[in-house]
């Protein structure tokens, strides 16, 4: 299956193909992208966002109107769904547990860990694992603003 989509981190619209998986019964949606498969999966899933429970989205605008970079964190029935697309580098998903006054976070796609710290107003996440290439250990994306809609 392929599809027209435009990016709205790099402004561009590109062909992707997809392909659909079945894993235990749960529908996956799936898409190569460098470096990593992008998964999107239907079905019971422990990892969903529990339905009625909060959650926040933190943004980088980079000093414009525009989007450049942003974490989701929401909570599910066994701790946190975290979602972040980074400015030119990607997206990332995983999940996260909370050890120590922050959210320690493993990403599903590629082997990068992290911490995240956050309160009502900004985030910092910071890479504390990661052989993968994209991301150094040490390094810190820094999400200054809440997004107001969700």
């Amino acid at each position: 299956m392929q599809a027209q989509l435009i990016s709205e981190i790099e402004q561009a619209s590109r062909l992707w193909n997809f392909r659909i998986t079945e894993k235990n019964g749960v529908a996956e949606l799936e898409m190569d992208y460098p470096g990593m498969t992008i998964y999107w999966a239907y079905g019971d899933r422990e990892d969903i966002p529990a339905a009625g429970m909060p959650s926040s989205v933190y943004v980088d605008r980079q000093g414009t109107d525009e989007i450049y970079s942003s974490l989701s964190i929401a909570q599910s029935d066994n701790g946190y769904v975290v979602e972040m697309e980074i400015y030119r580098l990607g997206y990332f998903s995983g999940t996260a547990v909370e050890a120590d006054g922050m959210l320690v976070y493993t990403d599903d796609l590629t082997d990068m860990k992290g911490t995240i710290r956050y309160d009502s107003d900004h985030a910092v996440f910071e890479v504390t694992q990661s052989t993968s290439g994209l991301a150094q250990v040490g390094t810190t994306w820094m999400f200054p603003e809440v997004k107001e809609e969700i």
